[in-house]
């Protein structure tokens, strides 16, 4: 939300003028009716921002029943803001509206110096009428239907617009009023007839012929019998409740996009979202400690709840902006200058004005600008003053230059405690840039900071901003908290990273201080296992937001919030599946004999050979998982597998009758098996509706991009590819979802309950179809259990009443269903990955093992380590710097052939002949801290952590020990300060060499980063750079480096191995 100084100029001068008007003839209640008209129409003119209308309300209900004070700067409000309106006809609709907001925030900020005003919190009408209309309720009677159908008719269209603004959810609401009116021996029977006789009332409490402000009150008491109708809906209690107590939910608005068109407004948060945030707030409020929030969805909530933490709607004290003192220097500050100016005074002639005169050798200039000129000055330059420019020319750049607009009603606090947000880094940036409160960019609101770096220290206006430390390594910040102080709150809406987080997290480090927000949902079992075993208060958010109505905004809006509200909506919905008949005699025999075998060898090892069921697991894979043919390269490889499988069973057949009757089968469809896509009846499921789009759910992205190219050489349009990573968290309104075969454990209890198109299509067999069913009857049990939960968080609250009607009254105490074939896969799957053999801690270094390429190879990479990402971004190949904590099943990552080690340690070596001298001296501290350990403490780690403790180096064991191992981690968090308190307790050789240590730490980091972004550069530029299959070759400064793109097939949990298992792909060993 942008502004020029004289846009802000020409509002401010309105405002003026409508004061002066104010003074000479206060007007008539009449006035609001005026308004009224004017602003229904420019609702429908698309001029005014629908999540302003409570405030709007709120301003004439002021004008009504304020003091003098709030009277007066209600009426200057409603003066400009008809004036707006009727001049706004041949205007920029979108500037109209900016306008608008800047009218209203200000407006605001005078309101809120009022207590009176500030009394009627998030209601529409002044306290005292609250009571008032209830009285008069009472005291009517019946009306006819057809007083009630007129009263409708009148005002038809303020309703339409209280709808829009999320005031007035239920459109049948008035239909159900009547009925109960008409219904003798219903339970609200006079109740609703007084309802309605109020509605038709003239002379109720606040008068109807006033528009929409006069329907202030009559939107009040279809409000508190719509409650009185829902009570049963806990939710609607719940979330009157919630805003009651913090009503910063009800304040924030963001702004939205229409599809396919640039218009731009500010909405309400729909009630699932205000009941999400308001749950959270009062949670945090409560002094919970641990929250574990399983949500439909991580989305954008990590963001959303740090910028309530830090939202203050408060009475504003005056003068917070004041006035320079006559003489003094201030700052307008352009992009790439800042003008020094002297501040004059304000004008006396006119109060919107002030005079400023330039500096030394500009003092000749002496200018009159707008008041706000002020606002943006700053009593710091932002950017570099260039005494020699010519100052009234950069000064007149300025007042035409847009300014980013913040609404001063606001105000924002970082609260007493440090605030830390644990989540990708990728997915921060993006939805940074996606997230507008009021318009605005969010680093107008929270000076975000990566990894604790303050590039705004100096900067007067970043530098006030409530501060947020971002971190995409749970072990890095870990460190950074055992280094200060433990007071804070930890943010994660990542539930990998927040799972690594816990893991190491000692319950003990500071007294449990650390206040933990960790968003999840409920398939995300490693985490929430974990936490369930730590102390954390659980809340389940679909069963309790299931009753909540929706807002109808009228309008198709298009941006990340609105779709996240989609989603929201919808998880709780009912799931319409539809089972595609299908089946497969071969199928279900092979799947039923490859289970068997599962089961034996949990077993007995020995019995079933391990690749020989590798073997098998790639054959199902192969040929089971495919909807559409195989090319001619693939059935050559599928020949071959076959070819090995058949042979491997002729060797064992004779050992059991399991291995002979699988012989038998794969040998009687040898030459079948390569139409086997046809059994899946996908391609002619998407012929029969050519009138519907679909989207097709592959495992990975090779299986994407493989039938991405079958359907476009087919010319089947009505369908496209997605994985699972690109629909979670997304919802189709206006396409089916295909499955088209048995997917993985996790993304089956996902799809078996969250709600992720208007219709899902399953196309499996008997045997996958029990498999989606278990877990989704596991899924089902589990929200059971989480539902009892979430009441017992509450139990002894003042909310513990609507929580006990919430409860499943008794968990469902059913047996576990029997294990199904996802079970065993998973397992089998799962002994891949490696243990450590040795069993000496100080070997060990805590990496997160991924399986690559469809499970064919194993890599460890330590949480702090980086890769080369490869990335299809439209129709181009994009590369980029990831860190291991951002990687997700079916990324393609790029290693460097014959991998020994960090690549970007190799690529320093390679380009800089002294690398490894200056690392050594980097690392010296490592020496040192060893040398301490063995000679001064015996090796005793428990006493030589307690020691360095002492001395303010606050580290848990896990991470001394990480220090010590190998040469991994180059410096501690906060290497300056670490190592400056480690000079004070080690040998004179290390104090003396202290500074050449911090100097080569520089250095260090700054040829890897140097190189490794060079690089990409290299990479994206396709200079020198050549494909051939997986491989890529790439000339780098007269140096040619081979490097191989790996898919992810799976991330496994964080677990101790061997500090030389790093970066090295190994097969997986069958």
């Amino acid at each position: 939300m942008q502004m020029t100084l004289n846009q802000m100029q020409r509002i401010d001068d309105l405002v003026a003028k409508c004061s002066r008007d104010l003074e000479l003839a206060v007007p008539s209640l009449q006035l609001l009716t005026e308004v009224s008209e004017n602003l229904v129409n420019a609702f429908e003119r698309r001029l005014f921002d629908p999540g302003l209308l409570d405030y709007l309300i709120q301003i004439g209900t002021g004008f009504r029943r304020g003091d003098q004070n709030t009277r007066k700067s209600c009426g200057i409000f409603l003066l400009a803001f008809n004036d707006l309106l009727l001049g706004a006809v041949d205007r920029n609709r979108n500037q109209v509206s900016i306008d608008i907001r800047y009218l209203i925030f200000e407006t605001l900020k005078k309101c809120f110096e009022n207590d009176d005003f500030l009394e009627m919190q998030s209601n529409l009408v002044w306290p005292d009428e609250l009571e008032k209309i209830n009285q008069q309720l009472e005291s009517l009677n019946s009306v006819s239907f057809n007083q009630v159908k007129d009263f409708y008719k009148t005002y038809s269209r303020e309703i339409t617009k209280f709808r829009i603004a999320g005031r007035f959810n239920d459109k049948q609401l008035l239909q159900k009023i009547i009925n109960l009116s008409r219904t003798d021996n219903s339970l609200h029977f006079k109740k609703a007839n007084k309802v309605l006789a109020y509605l038709v009332e003239e002379h109720d409490i606040v008068p109807d012929y006033l528009g929409i402000f006069g329907l202030a009150d009559d939107l009040q008491v279809l409000h508190d019998f719509k409650l009185e109708l829902e009570e049963k809906n806990q939710s609607t209690k719940l979330l009157s409740h919630f805003l009651e107590l913090n009503d910063n939910p009800l304040s924030l608005f963001f702004e939205r996009q229409e599809k396919d068109t640039d218009f731009k407004a500010l909405t309400a948060n729909t009630p699932q979202m205000n009941f999400i945030l308001g749950e959270l707030m009062y949670l945090y409020e409560n002094n919970h400690k641990r929250v574990l929030a399983l949500l439909p969805d991580q989305g954008l909530w990590g963001l959303l709840l740090i910028l309530n933490f830090v939202t203050v709607k408060a009475k504003q004290l005056p003068g917070l902006k004041e006035m320079p003192s006559a003489g003094e220097k201030i700052y307008f500050n352009l992009p790439r200058n800042s003008i020094e100016v002297e501040f004059l005074g304000e004008c006396p002639e006119n109060e919107n004005k002030v005079w400023v005169q330039g500096v030394g050798s500009h003092k000749d200039i002496k200018l009159l600008l707008p008041r706000s000129s002020v606002d943006l000055a700053t009593k710091k330059p932002r950017k570099k003053v260039d005494k020699k420019a010519n100052q009234a020319r950069l000064i007149s750049q300025w007042q035409t230059s847009s300014h980013t607009f913040i609404p001063s009603h606001l105000s924002f606090s970082a609260l007493d405690r440090s605030i830390y947000y644990l989540t990708r880094k990728n997915k921060f940036e993006e939805s940074r840039k996606h997230l507008k409160p009021f318009g605005a960019d969010l680093s107008e609101f929270i000076n975000f900071r990566y990894r604790g770096e303050d590039n705004h220290k100096d900067d007067p206006v970043t530098s006030r901003l409530p501060k947020v430390d971002v971190y995409s390594s749970a072990d890095q910040l870990r460190e950074q908290l055992e280094e200060k102080d433990k007071n804070c709150i930890v943010v994660s809406d990542d539930p990998h990273l927040a799972n690594n987080f816990l893991s190491d997290l000692s319950d003990g480090l500071g007294d449990q201080n650390i206040q933990m927000f960790f968003l999840s949902s409920i398939e995300e079992r490693a985490l929430n296992n974990n936490a369930s075993g730590r102390d954390f208060a659980e809340v389940y958010f679909p069963s309790q937001i299931r009753d909540l109505p929706n807002i109808e905004h009228k309008i198709n809006y298009d941006d990340p919030i609105s779709s996240l509200e989609k989603k929201v909506f919808m998880v709780s919905k009912p799931i319409e599946k539809h089972y595609i008949e299908i089946n497969s005699p071969f199928f279900e025999k092979f799947n039923q004999i490859l289970m068997e075998l599962f089961k034996v060898r949990r077993e007995d090892e020995n019995y079933v050979p391990q690749g020989l069921l590798w073997k098998l697991h790639r054959y199902k894979s192969y040929f089971f998982k495919k909807w559409y043919p195989l090319s001619s390269a693939d059935t050559e490889k599928g020949l071959s597998l076959i070819t090995e499988t058949i042979s491997e069973l002729d060797i064992l057949q004779d050992d059991s009758v399991h291995f002979k009757n699988l012989l038998q089968l794969i040998a009687e469809m040898k030459a079948s098996i390569f139409d086997f896509h046809e059994e899946r009846k996908v391609i002619s499921f998407l012929r029969d509706n050519l009138e519907t789009n679909f989207v097709i759910l592959e495992e990975n992205m090779s299986r994407k991009i493989e039938a991405s190219k079958f359907l476009e050489r087919k010319t089947i349009f009505n369908a496209e590819v997605r994985t699972f990573s690109e629909i979670k968290g997304t919802f189709f309104e206006n396409k089916e979802l295909i499955i088209p075969y048995q997917m993985d454990p996790k993304t089956l209890r996902y799809l078996s309950h969250k709600n992720t198109a208007k219709k899902i299509n399953l196309f499996l067999f008997d045997s996958e179809k029990k498999d989606f069913q278990t877990n989704g009857s596991r899924v089902k049990s589990f929200e059971n259990t989480l539902i009892n939960k979430t009441a017992k968080v509450f139990k002894n609250s003042a909310l513990k009443s609507i929580f006990d009607k919430m409860q499943v009254v008794q968990e469902d105490k059913v047996s576990a269903p029997a294990k199904v074939y996802s079970d065993y896969e998973n397992e089998f799957i799962s002994s891949f990955i490696p243990k450590a053999k040795s069993s000496n801690q100080l070997e060990l270094v805590d990496a997160i093992p991924f399986l690559l390429d469809e499970n064919s190879k194993i890599l460890f990479l330590t949480p702090r380590s980086s890769v080369v990402l490869m990335q299809e971004e439209g129709e181009e190949i994009q590369f980029s710097l990831r860190s291991t904590g951002d990687i997700v099943e079916g990324d393609f990552i790029c290693l460097p052939a014959n991998s020994k080690s960090d690549m970007f340690e190799q690529l320093a070596r390679k380009f800089a002949p002294d690398y490894d001298q200056i690392k050594n001296q980097a690392t010296s501290w490592k020496r040192e801290l060893n040398r301490m350990l063995n000679e001064e403490f015996n090796d005793d780690m428990v006493h030589f952590s307690k020691f360095l403790q002492e001395h303010e180096i606050k580290r848990t064991i896990p991470t001394i020990r990480n220090w010590l191992i190998g040469d991994i981690t180059i410096a501690p968090q906060n290497p300056m300060q670490t190592l400056k308190k480690l000079s004070k307790i080690s040998s004179d050789t290390f104090k003396g060499n202290l500074e050449n240590t911090l100097s080569s730490i520089d250095k260090c980091y700054g040829l890897r980063r140097e190189h490794s972004e060079e690089l990409v550069r290299v990479l994206n530029n396709r200079g020198n750079v050549f494909f051939s299959d997986q491989k890529i070759e790439v000339t780098f400064q007269d140096v040619t480096l081979d490097y191989i793109v790996h898919e992810v097939s799976m991330v496994n949990e964080k677990q101790k191995i061997e500090f030389e298992r790093l970066w090295q792909p190994e097969d997986v060993k069958q």
